[in-house]
């Protein structure tokens, strides 16, 4: 019964979606870290934490459009929330299960805040499952590169369930 009651949950309080500029994977961790907290998704320690995790555990996965997907642990979330950076040129970031040294220039970062760990499988999941679809990943950057609040707009019908219009808009 508690699966049911997740799945009626929205999946994130709010989404936050920004456009960064920078060479640097500690850069776009910290620009995305500072915006959750800003927002009161996290408490101050969360850019260290995941910094750490991320060199510890890389995130970097070499899906069709590079993306990376940053977290740490619950302990220093407070809300729900998804903080996505649209990286105006690829950034070097590890690569997930690689070798020290393995990295993907990615382009997109969906920086989360899972204060539930019960939750982090089923959410996770779902972002994976959108990672997959080329063709929803595409549209993500071509949507980036009109406006970013369609990217955002996109995203909140991704997580509620509702399909994804082909013209956001327009």
């Amino acid at each position: 019964m508690k699966d049911a009651k997740l799945m009626n949950e929205p999946f994130f309080e709010f989404v936050l979606v920004e456009k960064i500029k920078t060479t640097s994977s500690i850069e776009v961790l910290d620009k995305l870290s500072t915006s959750l907290f800003l927002n009161g998704a996290v408490v101050g320690q969360f850019r260290n934490a995941v910094i750490e995790r991320e060199n510890n555990f890389p995130t970097g996965m070499p899906t069709k459009i590079p993306t990376a997907l940053p977290h740490t642990d619950s302990d220093y979330c407070i809300k729900k929330a998804l903080a996505v950076g649209i990286l105006e040129d690829p950034v070097p970031f590890g690569l997930m299960g690689g070798e020290d040294g393995d990295v993907i220039k990615a382009k997109l970062v969906f920086m989360l805040s899972l204060p539930d760990p019960k939750s982090q499988i089923q959410i996770i999941q779902k972002i994976l499952d959108m990672f997959r679809n080329e063709q929803t990943m595409a549209k993500m950057v071509e949507l980036s590169e009109r406006n970013i609040n369609d990217v955002k707009k996109m995203l909140m019908m991704h997580f509620s369930g509702t399909e994804i219009q082909t013209e956001i808009d327009e």
